[in-house]
């Protein structure tokens, strides 16, 4: 119906004994039973950089997630697997600076949002399409991001695109 809902997913992890890397600490305030657990040490998650948002394609050998040094300005990543090895990832092409991305499931459409430091009504939203497929995926090339803020009227952060299309996101 065009309304947003308000729905919280979290990952919940017990054990108050799990090390948490220095460069996972963000601006959300530690909880006893929330914490960070690295995906693919080494390769993916780093001692040297904060990871945010890590979402896959259906068959799960495509991770989209953003790099840190600075919570606001974050390098949106790509990361692929092949033949069950996680390659070192690499920066998505069409933004420098996003708060957050997300990939499909199919993996041809990625949402990100970039803060709007010109505006309090939070981050403008964009997405881009895969719109050549190669044979080595770091060379597959993205359409020029299209601003959904501009074009839908819609500002948010966190999402996650849905098979049928549906556009799940934190509402700023």
């Amino acid at each position: 119906n065009g309304t947003p809902e308000a729905i919280d997913i979290r990952t919940i992890i017990d054990g108050p004994d799990r090390p948490v890397p220095p460069a996972a600490s963000g601006p959300v305030e530690r909880d006893d039973r929330i914490y960070p657990i690295p995906f693919a040490p080494g390769v993916v998650s780093t001692d040297t950089a904060g990871e945010n948002m890590l979402s896959f394609t259906n068959d799960g050998d495509t991770a989209v997630f953003s790099r840190y040094d600075d919570w606001q300005s974050q390098t949106p990543m790509v990361v692929f697997r092949r033949e069950g090895e996680w390659r070192a990832p690499e920066p998505l092409p069409f933004a420098k600076t996003v708060y957050n991305a997300s990939i499909n499931g199919t993996g041809d459409t990625i949402v990100f949002c970039v803060p709007d430091p010109k505006s309090d009504e939070g981050a403008r939203v964009f997405a881009s399409q895969r719109v050549q497929t190669s044979t080595t995926e770091s060379q597959a090339t993205w359409s020029e991001p299209e601003d959904l803020t501009a074009s839908v009227g819609i500002r948010g952060s966190y999402f996650d695109l849905e098979e049928d299309g549906t556009l799940l996101y934190h509402l700023d």
